[in-house]
């Protein structure tokens, strides 16, 4: 399950970056909000 992780969280971030890039300054301040909120999660699944 481990292999599995990584892709899911790129997936995850490749349409954050692309929010970041076409959206307004009001998304672009959400988007690392929701990308960190992800992260954390998958580093909590690993650290277990």
């Amino acid at each position: 399950s481990a292999s599995n992780q990584p892709p899911i969280l790129t997936v995850k971030q490749e349409p954050g970056v692309t929010t970041r890039k076409r959206g307004s300054d009001t998304e672009v301040g959400n988007a690392p909000k929701k990308l960190k909120a992800v992260e954390t999660v998958v580093l909590d699944d690993d650290s277990v």
